[in-house]
Order: structure tokens, then C-alpha cells, then sequence
């Protein structure tokens, strides 16, 4: 008994199975994307230090991706050294081209010499000298990239390759074999030539024009300051002229006052001395006047004298002056006494004292020599004839 099979539709079209097929692109394309950024970070922030499978150390993880970046980036410099950074970019690139669906059809054509272009990216860095920052007792290209790189100038004639031929040489094949790994095509590289060559013509564009504008700024910012130079030397000339004009004003002013108080003082002394003159002529009646005043007193001294008999120093004007006498000698005739009083109680030669007993007056006594504490007398006159004795009282005024 035979059975007819049924075709049975499909569970989704083809529009939705192409779709399903792109979006699923999509996110391998974004996954790759992701992982080559990690795989970027780790071998970026990698440290010789970092514990690994290969190190084992209590040191903290240096790696941004912690103790996984660090175990996955040291196996990865130790063999290949800087070529595990072609790896991360292959990651990235092919998974941009499959994200914007752009060349994803070229992945196993392309790919299948990758570790060609890692190799050729480790013996590239071996070539380059190591700077302090690296520790490992290998170079830049790892342990492979050393081995490759001592194979090749082992099989080189001596002196034949230099270093930096070769590195050279290696390099723009990594360049080229890296551009074709990554699934580039001879019309994208057309593409991004006159991209760039486009970008470079905006760039030069834009640079002349920032260049005219800053050389056109630069003339108006000149003119400016021209203009504001001007402008403060012309303040400064009118600022100077009305300094000498306010210069000049105060100096006027300061004539005129000194013109005037020069016309003051002349004023002041030319009264001072008319005030002088006055002065001179009263001094002068005055003078006169006292010279006839003394005159006068002199014509009647003179006629005192003559009725008196008195002799003129016996007219001096004394101080007040007590004592008493010392000692009395008749041997010189008057008569001569000492007195307690001299020089220091301000006695002077010429002085008369008046002579005491009690209240009985015996006569008069001129001083003749006069030591610090004691003078001498002469007995000029007595009353009644009483004789002056030691111990009676002298005074110069009653």
C-alpha cells in the first residue's frame, strides 16, 4: 500500500528568513565587535605583573579586565607579543563588516591567512627595540617573533639585511597582508583613497580659510591696536597740553598771589617802618626830654651836695642788709670797723651802714673792702658822740 506525500509550507518565508539571517549577522557582527574592544582593553592595560597562568603572585590585578584579561593577554605576548593585537583587530573588523553588512561573504577567504598576518605582525615587532617599561627577557614579538626573526638573519648572508631594512620590509608587508586579511577589496581601497584624498582637500580647505581668517583677524586686531595706540597718544598730547595749560594757570595764579603778598609785605613794612619812624621821632622828644629830666636832676644833685656836704654814693640804691659789728680800731682816725657781712650777703664797696645800739642810733659807716664773709668800714659820721662798740646792730636801711 504506497502513501502520496505532502509538501508542506515552510515555518517562515523568505523575506522572513532572510531577515532572520541579517539581524542574526547583526549580532554576531556586534559580539565580535565587543570582544575585540575587550580583547583591546586587556591587551592594552597588560602588566608583566599581573598573576596568570604562567605567574603566580599575591600582587593586585593591574589588568582593566581583571585576573581574566590578565590570564588571557600573558600567554598571548609571551608567544606572539605585540602580533596578539592583529587577532583583536581581525575580531573587531570582521565583526564591523558583518554589523553593517559590508564583505561578510569574504570571511573564510580572507581569514584562512590570518595567522600568517600574526606572524608577520610578531617578526614586524621584533624588529623594534623594547623600551623600559618592558620586562620580559624576550622582545616586543614575543618568544615566536625572536625565534622567526633569529632563523631569518641566521639564513641571511652576513651584513647582507640590516635591521632596519628589514623592519622596513616586514612592515609594509604587514600593512598590505593586514589590508587583505581584514577582507578589503581594491574598490574599497579606491573608495577610501579618495575618501581620504576628499578629507584632506576639506582639511587643507578648511586650514586656509582658519589660516585667512586668523591672518585677516590678526590685521584687525593690528588695525585695532593701531587705532587704540593713536588714540592713547593723542589722550597723552591733550592730557599733556592741558597739564601745561593747568601748569601755566597755577603759575599765573601763583605770580599773582606772590605779586600780592609781595604788595602785602611791602604795605606791612612800609607801616612798620612809617610805625619806626613815629617811633624814633617820640624816642627822640622822649630823649630829649630825659637827657633836660637828667639834667635837671644833676644841677639839683650837685646843689644837695653842696648844701649837704653829702657825697654822691652815699645816694645808692641798696639792698636790704643786717649785721653787726665785729670789731672797732681808732687807730686811723676816724676810726675803722669790721662787719659779719661781705661779698657773698651781697655786700659792695661803697655801701653805708647805719650803726645801733638797741634802738639808740650812734652813726654812719662807709664800706671800703669787702671779703666773701666780713668788710671793712669807715666811721663817716657819729651822733652825739657815741661811740660805736662790738656787737651793736648794722644795717643798710632802717
Amino acid at each position: 500500500m504506497a502513501y502520496q506525500a505532502r509538501n508542506r509550507d515552510p515555518l517562515f518565508d523568505s523575506d522572513m528568513q532572510a531577515a532572520i539571517e541579517r539581524r542574526g549577522k547583526e549580532l554576531a557582527g556586534v559580539l565580535l565587535m565587543v570582544l575585540g574592544a575587550l580583547m583591546m582593553l586587556s591587551f592594552w592595560s597588560y602588566s608583566p605583573d599581573d598573576p596568570s597562568w604562567m605567574s603566580a603572585t599575591d600582587a593586585p590585578v593591574q589588568n582593566w579586565l581583571g585576573r581574566i584579561g590578565a590570564g588571557l593577554a600573558a600567554p598571548v605576548f609571551m608567544v606572539v607579543g605585540w602580533g596578539g593585537w592583529a587577532l583583536a583587530f581581525l575580531v573587531f573588523g570582521w565583526g564591523l563588516r558583518f554589523a553593517t553588512h559590508n564583505g561578510e561573504d569574504r570571511l573564510v577567504s580572507r581569514l584562512i591567512f590570518a595567522p600568517v598576518l600574526i606572524a608577520v605582525v610578531s617578526l614586524f615587532a621584533a624588529t623594534l627595540t623594547a623600551g623600559d617599561a618592558w620586562s620580559h627577557s624576550f622582545g616586543l614579538g614575543g618568544l615566536f617573533g625572536d625565534t622567526v626573526l633569529g632563523t631569518v638573519i641566521g639564513v641571511a648572508p652576513d651584513g647582507s639585511v640590516g635591521m632596519s631594512t628589514l623592519s622596513l620590509g616586514v612592515g609594509l608587508g604587514m600593512m598590505v597582508l593586514g589590508l587583505f586579511v581584514l577582507g578589503f577589496t581594491r574598490w574599497e581601497l579606491g573608495y577610501l583613497a579618495r575618501y581620504a584624498l576628499y578629507l584632506a582637500v576639506v582639511a587643507y580647505v578648511w586650514a586656509m580659510r582658519t589660516f585667512v581668517r586668523a591672518v585677516n583677524g590678526s590685521y584687525a586686531a593690528a588695525a585695532a591696536m593701531r587705532a587704540r595706540s593713536r588714540e592713547r597718544a593723542e589722550r597723552r598730547r591733550a592730557e599733556a597740553a592741558e597739564g601745561r595749560a593747568r601748569s601755566a594757570d597755577e603759575a599765573r595764579h601763583t605770580a599773582a598771589n606772590a605779586q600780592e603778598a609781595a604788595e602785602e609785605e611791602q604795605a606791612r613794612l612800609q607801616l612798620a617802618l612809617d610805625v619806626a619812624n613815629n617811633s624814633i621821632a617820640s624816642l627822640s622828644t622822649e630823649l630829649t626830654s630825659t637827657q633836660k629830666t637828667l639834667g635837671d636832676t644833676q644841677t639839683a644833685l650837685d646843689t644837695m651836695i653842696a648844701v649837704t656836704g653829702a657825697r654822691p654814693e652815699e645816694f645808692i640804691v641798696m639792698p636790704q642788709i643786717e649785721g653787726s659789728v665785729l670789731m672797732v680800731s681808732h687807730a686811723i682816725d676816724p676810726g675803722l670797723i669790721s662787719i659779719n657781712r661781705g661779698a657773698n650777703d651781697g655786700v659792695k664797696r661803697g655801701f653805708t651802714f647805719d650803726i645801733f645800739d638797741g634802738g639808740q642810733f650812734k652813726g654812719r659807716v662807709r664800706v671800703e673792702t669787702v671779703e666773701p664773709d666780713m668788710c671793712s668800714a669807715v666811721i663817716i659820721k657819729t651822733y652825739k658822740s657815741r661811740n660805736i662798740s662790738q656787737g651793736d646792730r648794722a644795717a643798710t636801711r632802717i
